[in-house]
């Protein structure tokens, strides 16, 4: 019986290196494609460390690095604190392609909206850097900041943008 069949998870013992170098995926319901030039996730019993990540869709580009520590106990075992960065970089962020969406598409009212519970056992820190994000018809410039999550808390923090010839500040927790 394997160590997981036996709920032994911190004896679980997987590790090595993916790599995903110069893949593209292009379909007739994506037809602006992905491409990831370069990527690289280091994994062990303990952690997943993304040391690089690139990739572009249309004229989105991403980047990032960053890590994820107790994965598998976080997975397989009740109440483990799962904790991480992310770490991502981009110059452009087009949400109208990745969406499918255009500045002309109609708002469906009829969805009911939910309260969504943020997890306890989540301490991640995302921060982002975006040169230019396009969403409908706006353009946010210069856009970045950082989202924290933990202890059932979803904090957004430091984070600011340009737009319409000013500049917007935020900080919120919900």
């Amino acid at each position: 019986m394997s160590t997981l069949d036996q709920k032994r998870y911190n004896d679980f013992n997987a590790g090595g290196i993916l790599q995903l170098d110069q893949f593209t995926y292009k379909s007739n319901d994506f037809k602006q494609g992905l491409s990831i030039p370069s990527s690289e996730l280091i994994f062990n019993p303990k952690n997943v460390t993304l040391n690089r990540f690139s990739m572009t869709s249309g004229r989105t580009d991403l980047s990032a690095t960053g890590w994820v520590d107790n994965l598998i106990g976080y997975l397989f075992k009740e109440n483990e604190l799962l904790s991480g960065t992310l770490d991502l970089k981009s110059s452009v962020i087009d949400l109208n392609e990745l969406t499918g969406q255009s500045s002309t598409a109609a708002n469906d009212t009829t969805t009911s909206m939910e309260v969504v519970e943020v997890p306890a056992n989540i301490d991640f820190l995302l921060t982002a850097a975006v040169g230019k994000i396009y969403y409908d018809d706006l353009i946010l410039e210069n856009a970045k900041g950082n989202l924290a999550i933990r202890e059932k808390t979803m904090g957004l923090n430091d984070f600011s943008f340009n737009m319409l010839g000013g500049s917007i500040g935020i900080d919120g927790l919900y």
